[in-house]
């Protein structure tokens, strides 16, 4: 039975020879399959980390816009409300101011925006009423003058 041990031992070992080259090719697929596997996860990662930034930087950039143009519209409507305010109280100072001190600001205006050439002061009723006398001849007299029309009197 020497004989049919020996065989016995050879298919036994090449059998278990065969199923080694077996393992190892099945471990070589594998580990194949897995580095394939990560790689395209790894691409897979990455591609969508570089859609996610560009998003993002679209966002960032859109929200900075929006609160630059919030920044702007807040800006301007203080201005507005400033400006408001300032012709407020400029009709406020003007309807207190004397007939004198009143028509001595005509007269500072209309010098200081002297053009050329002929030019129209209108008046409302009420200030027509009060105007004084000699207006007009003050203010040929400055032009014919020479004053320098780009300063105050």
């Amino acid at each position: 039975m020497a004989g049919l041990d020996r065989i016995l031992n050879e298919i036994t070992a090449q059998g278990k020879a065969n199923a080694d080259a077996e393992t190892a090719s099945a471990r070589k697929k594998a580990d194949r399959i897995k580095a394939d596997g990560d790689k395209e996860a790894s691409e897979a990662y990455n591609e969508y980390i570089a859609a996610f930034e560009k998003k993002a930087a679209a966002d960032y950039a859109s929200a900075c816009a929006a609160a630059d143009a919030r920044l702007k519209r807040e800006a301007l409507r203080c201005r507005a409300e400033c400006i408001d305010a300032a012709v407020e109280e400029a009709l406020k100072r003007l309807s207190q101011l004397d007939t004198k001190d009143y028509f001595e600001l005509i007269i500072k205006l209309a010098v200081k925006n002297m053009r050329s050439g002929e030019g129209v002061i209108s008046f409302n009723a009420a200030d027509l009423k009060r105007l004084p006398a000699d207006l007009g001849k003050r203010l040929k007299g400055l032009l014919l003058s020479g004053y320098p029309t780009n300063r105050l009197i």
